[in-house]
């Protein structure tokens, strides 16, 4: 058996003991959503070959996400969750003995890292969901970055207008 085949049955292997099932293959075509800053996803015959899971949010389905199999940094989601794992984001468990939350860039890390921390899926909404977040540890230096400037708090787009009043003698 290649290293290729061993490596995509110990990933299946784990999605069976995670999700029991839960768990597709499908061909789907990934394109970039302007609202999330995130990417996005359609079934799509000829499109590349995908692991899909299930995304929970205190136990509720929250959203469904895929990624490539071939080229797993390719990876997309639909529904409301901002972040697999998003659960730890408020779990003080997260951070007691000067822990931190982790934040990994795909979701094969993800899970190959037991979902001890988060994938960030929605990067427009980084700023309201981290912006208490006492601890958060990075890959490295660019990854760190990327997300400090993803919790900044957006800027105002709209314009303040004053009309002029003309005062009128009583």
């Amino acid at each position: 058996m290649s290293k290729e085949l061993t490596l995509e049955q110990n990933l299946i292997d784990k999605l069976v003991s995670i999700y029991g099932g839960g768990f597709d293959f499908d061909r789907v075509s990934y394109h970039h959503d302007k609202r999330s800053g995130g990417m996005t996803f359609n079934a799509d015959r000829t499109g590349h070959a995908s692991f899909v899971i299930p995304e929970y949010d205190k136990g509720n389905l929250a959203g469904v996400i895929a990624w490539q199999r071939d080229r797993p940094e390719i990876f997309g989601s639909r529904g409301l969750a901002f972040a697999l794992g998003q659960d730890l984001i408020d779990n003080t468990g997260t951070y007691a003995f000067d822990g931190a939350l982790n934040i990994y860039r795909y979701p094969l890390e993800w899970l190959q890292n037991d979902r001890d921390g988060i994938v960030i899926l929605k990067p427009s909404e980084t700023s309201g969901w981290l912006k208490y977040c006492p601890r958060m540890a990075c890959q490295d230096e660019l990854q760190g970055r990327r997300v400090d400037e993803w919790r900044q708090p957006p800027k105002p787009q709209g314009r303040i207008l004053i009309p002029e009043f003309k005062r009128v003698a009583v």
